[in-house]
């Protein structure tokens, strides 16, 4: 029986991968260079506080890490504070999931500072009982040590725990590591479709469907 929901933030929670990739494009223009061919496949499994590390090497940037971390934070401020909306039915979900006893939480390569601020002014705070980030954890979601300890706190074993997540490497890690995964659809993570289905428990396009997603939970336990 699943007792308790982990619920990555952007993509899943929020719409708001688009805005990662304007925040990249600003700062790769600021910085009079433009992408890799292969940077939208490396930054897909890149946690906020490598990302910086991943520029000054990519790029060769004379940049700081600390200069650009907080640019990034600085670029996507303004959106997660004023316009990121949540995605199609979340918060019906959230309210579902609740009326069911089931706890949540939330767990996010994005600074804790933006998530709280989207989360507050979207009315969704409430509905989980806290947010765990990869840089408090200091691994990303190649590692399955913020679904772990999400779980610990959460107070119940990976089994009786699902992870929502739209990204296929977190899939693959959660998957991994004995959770129950609904793969959620995201604009972002389209290549990846087929093979997100493939790996999660259910598959979801939105949480419109609130009572019918959790009898599909169910009925997949």
């Amino acid at each position: 029986m699943i007792r308790a929901i982990i619920f990555d933030l952007d993509g899943t929670i929020i719409d708001s991968m688009k805005v990662w990739s304007q925040v990249d494009d600003i700062f790769l223009a600021e910085n009079g260079v433009e992408r890799t061919p292969t940077f939208e496949e490396d930054m897909k499994t890149i946690h906020f506080d490598d990302s910086a590390d991943y520029f000054i090497k990519a790029f060769n940037l004379p940049l700081t890490k600390e200069y650009i971390l907080n640019r990034f934070t600085e670029l996507a401020e303004d959106q997660y504070r004023n316009t990121v909306p949540a995605k199609k039915g979340v918060a019906d979900f959230l309210a579902e999931c609740r009326k069911k006893d089931i706890r949540l939480c939330v767990a996010t390569a994005t600074k804790r500072e933006l998530a709280e601020i989207s989360l507050d002014r979207l009315g969704l705070t409430e509905y989980f009982d806290f947010i765990v980030t990869c840089d408090e954890i200091g691994v990303g979601k190649g590692s399955p040590d913020i679904f772990l300890k999400c779980a610990e706190r959460l107070g119940f074993p990976p089994a009786e725990t699902a992870v929502a997540e739209d990204a296929f490497h977190s899939i693959k890690t959660a998957k991994a590591a004995g959770f129950f995964v609904i793969g959620v659809g995201d604009e972002s993570s389209l290549d990846d479709k087929d093979e997100i289905i493939a790996a999660a428990d259910i598959y979801v396009e939105d949480f419109t469907d609130c009572k019918g997603t959790l009898e599909r939970i169910e009925k997949s336990e």
